[in-house]
């Protein structure tokens, strides 16, 4: 139950239940998509649809929305014909910055009034979270 109820709160204080995040036109899946590429482009559809988890029909169609609005291009692999290759376009980068720069203020926002010895434990025990989880161990 304080599980759930963390993650209530961790969604609603970062505004990740609204229809768009950070004030842009993008949901979170979107979002993250755009944050993927942007690490990783050019990559393949299924690498992607991996690292997110994202079902593949859905992948493929915010893929056709983010072609449509010129932010990636969708290529054939010259080694794998069946393979297809995301490549972000400069606008998509543009994209991809102008998202990271306004998660960067929201988050700058959110801190400023913790005090900074609470932000080290914070930022310690979020680390701690993370590696818990990602190891399956420990719970």
């Amino acid at each position: 139950m304080q599980f759930r109820q963390f993650n209530r709160f961790y969604t609603n204080i970062m505004g990740y239940i609204g229809r768009h995040v950070l004030e842009t036109e993008f949901s979170l899946p979107e979002g993250r998509l755009l944050h993927e590429l942007g690490k990783n482009a050019p990559c393949t559809m299924k690498s992607i649809s991996d690292e997110l988890q994202m079902d593949a029909g859905y992948l493929s169609r915010i893929i056709k929305k983010f072609e449509s609005m010129g932010l990636l291009t969708k290529t054939r692999s010259e080694t794998d014909g069946r393979a297809q290759v995301l490549t972000l376009t400069e606008a998509g980068r543009r994209c991809v910055d102008e998202v990271n720069r306004a998660s960067s203020a929201q988050i700058e926002k959110l801190l400023e009034p913790v005090p900074e010895e609470a932000r080290e434990v914070l930022l310690r025990d979020m680390a701690e979270i993370e590696a818990l989880l990602s190891s399956g161990k420990g719970l």
